[in-house]
């Protein structure tokens, strides 16, 4: 009786544990109003993106062999978190200043969209991972309504790059290089935004600081505003059953792939009307996490087990105006004219310790 006795209380001990972990979480808020952040990316010791915040803010418990976290929010200075017990990490807003855009005539009705953008990525399977820290300069060509002759790209262009890659196996040695044979780049899949939305009047008219829009499984649309800036967090899965989305058409192909993650955020500015669009946007921001699965990736990797691939991307509006279509034909054709070199915009946060060192193994 004595034995049993013990059991109990020992499994009554340890469901009060895992209740109490269960129910304790961490908090990510801005440090000006102390609003919830929703959705923030979280980075592991080694940069790997390892996970996203919940919608109410708050992230989920990691390993410690995960610590110290880098978590990131579109709009806020990165914050390095060394104390795994915190309930609460606040951020810093940027303070970065949006281009003026100008509209010369009517006839200039195609939104260009010149920017700087970080790229973290990792490509895992069971036994080795592949980070990719990349920079570059990319544009967006986004005609507003119907333009004839001349469609544009809502896909970043890449006009000029740098990548910087670290190769670590199962037992953690690890070997760095400037070049991969094999791409894993998500960056067709961020397509920036290309139509109106309407923001909420009840964040136009300050009755509330923040407005959540339901999808069918989650939140679809997170709104919200500080000063005179609007902010938005969007879930492409939200309408997904089990808030997952595999394309038929890549199944078709032997290239199976399951979606988890598909989020973008946009930092708005100068809003004239009750609308957001293209010519709003300062900052923005993509985040996806997919498991690659078909039979066509494993004879590619000559490995049975499926890989995981979770990217990040941070895009800043370093230029933006109204073209005319001969303008943006011009642009089109012989970017190489404007001399475009790799310059990170002031105001931004600086990189981190581990993507320097990465940096400077890689340049050596």
């Amino acid at each position: 009786m004595c034995k049993l006795q013990l059991i109990s209380t020992v499994l009554i001990a340890v469901a009060a544990v895992m209740t109490a972990n269960d129910s304790y979480a961490t908090l990510v808020v801005s440090s000006s109003t102390g609003d919830a952040l929703p959705k923030s990316s979280i980075f592991d010791r080694k940069g790997n993106l390892i996970g996203l915040g919940n919608d109410d803010g708050t992230i989920p418990q990691l390993p410690l062999a995960s610590y110290p976290l880098t978590i990131r929010y579109l709009g806020f200075s990165p914050v390095i978190v060394t104390d795994p017990s915190a309930d609460r990490i606040e951020l810093q807003e940027l303070d970065y200043d949006l281009p003026e855009i100008v509209i010369d005539t009517q006839s200039h009705n195609i939104v260009h969209l010149l920017g700087y953008m970080r790229e973290y990525s990792t490509m895992s399977d069971s036994k080795d991972t592949v980070l990719l820290f990349s920079e570059k300069i990319v544009d967006f060509m986004v005609p507003q309504g119907k333009v004839k002759k001349f469609k544009g790209w809502k896909s970043p262009r890449i006009l000029a790059s740098r990548d910087y890659y670290r190769f670590t196996n199962s037992e953690g040695l690890d070997s760095v290089s400037d070049k991969f044979d094999d791409d894993f780049s998500w960056l067709g899949f961020m397509d920036i935004l290309s139509k109106k939305i309407k923001v909420p009047e009840s964040i136009i008219n300050e009755e509330v600081k923040l407005d959540t829009i339901q999808g069918k499984h989650g939140a679809q649309m997170i709104w919200r505003k500080v000063g005179e800036s609007y902010f938005l967090d969007m879930d492409m899965l939200a309408d997904k059953k089990d808030h997952k989305w595999s394309p038929a058409i890549l199944k078709l192909f032997g290239l199976t792939t399951e979606f988890i993650k598909l989020d973008s955020s946009y930092t708005f500015s100068d809003l004239q009307t009750g609308e957001v669009s293209t010519e709003n946007i300062a900052q923005s921001s993509f985040c996806i996490e997919a498991l690659c699965k078909g039979k066509v990736f494993r004879w590619a990797t000559g490995n049975k087990d499926p890989f995981r691939i979770r990217s990040y991307y941070e895009f800043f509006v370093t230029d933006r105006e109204f073209l005319s279509v001969e303008d943006a034909l011009e642009w089109k054709d012989n970017p190489e004219a404007r001399n475009i070199s790799i310059t990170p915009p002031p105001g931004i946060p600086p990189l981190e310790p581990y993507i320097i060192d990465l940096e400077r193994r890689v340049t050596n």
